[in-house]
């Protein structure tokens, strides 16, 4: 498991597809109002990441879990659990932020169908004209 604040996998699919992203990282509130209050300026999820312990989320959910931060620990944890009867769960910290290689591929990341604004109305065009393209293998 991934420990890398959120879902950096499809924060980097929006920001490469849309420029934006929305909600794939785990941060705390801390500027706008109320996110309940219907007038209020909505709070942006742009505050420090949150403290999340995927180590003992995984204990609690009856997994065996071991953290590990270096290449050898990663090779001692998956030497050590070969043989454990049921779930083992390594976590292993990454940056969040890296910008790796591509993939050479087209992901079926779809803009929202309907919208009123002229950029989102935008990318389906290009994202509709792009599925034209696609090529299955398989």
């Amino acid at each position: 498991m991934s420990e890398n604040h959120g879902y950096q996998v499809i924060h980097r699919l929006q920001m490469n597809r849309t420029g934006k992203e929305f909600g794939n990282e785990f941060r705390y509130r801390t500027t706008g109002g109320s996110v309940a209050a219907a007038d209020a300026p909505k709070a942006r999820l742009d505050g420090d990441y949150l403290k999340v312990d995927l180590r003992q989320i995984a204990e609690g959910l009856g997994a065996l879990a071991i953290r590990a931060t270096t290449a050898a620990e990663v090779r001692e944890a998956l030497s050590s659990t070969r043989d454990t009867q049921g779930p083992v769960v390594i976590v292993v910290p990454t940056v969040p932020h890296v910008d790796l290689p591509g993939g050479d591929v087209w992901w079926d990341v779809a803009p929202a169908e309907v919208s009123g604004q002229e950029w989102v109305r935008t990318l389906r065009t290009d994202y509709e004209k792009a599925r034209g393209s696609q090529r299955w293998f398989g």
